[in-house]
């Protein structure tokens, strides 16, 4: 927080009750500040910067149109929270969340480079937050540039040695170089750190081990990944998550499932492989769509095979109804 704020909101405290119902933007944003529904600090934040005026500073206006944005961000809406994202960092350049929020934004956009330079600024701000290097490794693993993200990877995994999702990332980037023996190093090394119980290790896990050959364990790793995935999805949905964190996981979810029906449909399997397809379509990963509709036509072709049972997934009824869709690709989450 910086220094202006912290003045302007010490004054409001200090005010008395007149003063306070006379200053709308104060009063406004820390009505903003003490609201937890996105839509409800949207509507205040919204409220202060219309009553905002030059005496109040540059930079208390540059903070509300940050956490307007990140709460436009939070509701999955980056053409609203792009422009005010822009504000606040011209505002106040020392802004670090804005630029953590900007480069996430620009992530998802699939603009990777502007993504890189937006968190490299907020890595210079806040070194010690792992959140920054790890969201750089996926930007610069998305251009192809291997040793970048090779770097930053392995700063965060030194910030946070007990979070997998650094060493999944330095996985696949041995993957991409076909170096698979090591990624699968990494991976079980991922795995011994999250106790068997991060969901997108056992599924990066699985392909990997499918890409070296190893297709029986492959499928393992990805039926109980996808197990442990369809019980993490639908807590978030219980726990009301941010529009933006549920279409992330879902994505994720509808991306292993799609690798999934990869495997299936290597096997000539097409039963199994066009439900998980479907499924991967229903969750947003658009990719598995155009399949689902190729291995429709393959199973029509064989109708005497004898019906697969489908691999194991939870039956989620509740949670295929409220699949958020979002055009644009795959981005980092959290």
């Amino acid at each position: 927080m910086t220094g202006g704020l912290l003045l302007g909101l010490g004054l409001l405290g200090l005010a008395g009750p007149m003063a306070r119902a006379q200053d709308s933007f104060l009063e406004n944003m820390r009505k903003a500040a003490t609201r937890v529904e996105a839509e409800e600090r949207i509507e205040y934040y919204s409220r202060a910067i219309r009553a905002w005026k030059p005496s109040h500073s540059r930079t208390l206006l540059g903070h509300c149109h940050m956490e307007r944005g990140a709460a436009f961000f939070d509701q999955n809406d980056p053409i609203s929270a792009a422009p005010d994202l822009d504000k606040a960092i011209a505002a106040d350049p020392a802004a670090f969340k804005a630029y953590f929020v900007r480069g996430r934004l620009r992530l998802r956009q699939g603009k990777a480079r502007l993504a890189a330079a937006d968190l490299t600024e907020f890595i210079s701000l806040r070194p010690e937050d792992p959140a920054g290097p790890l969201a750089k490794g996926e930007a610069l693993e998305m251009i192809g540039d291997w040793t970048g993200a090779e770097t930053a990877y392995l700063a965060a995994s030194s910030l946070v040695p007990e979070n997998p999702r650094p060493i999944v990332g330095l996985a696949r980037l041995k993957k991409a170089r076909r170096r698979l023996d090591e990624a699968l190093a990494l991976l079980d090394r991922a795995d011994a750190s999250a106790g068997g119980k991060d969901w997108p290790t056992l599924a990066e896990r699985g392909r990997t081990r499918a890409l070296a050959g190893r297709t029986a364990p492959g499928l393992e790793d990805l039926d109980n990944g996808l197990a442990l995935g369809e019980d993490a999805l639908n807590r978030l949905q219980r726990a009301r998550a941010k529009p933006v964190e549920l279409l992330n996981a879902q994505r994720e979810l509808g991306e292993a499932y799609f690798w999934r029906a990869a495997i299936l449909e290597k096997q000539g399997r097409w039963g199994p492989a066009l439900s998980d397809l479907e499924e991967a379509c229903r969750l947003g990963f658009q990719a598995s769509c155009a399949r689902a509709k190729i291995a429709a036509a393959k199973l029509r072709q064989a109708p005497d095979e004898p019906e697969e049972p489908a691999r194991p997934r939870p039956a989620k009824k509740s949670r295929r109804s409220r699949v958020l869709q979002e055009p644009g690709e795959r981005i980092y989450a959290n």
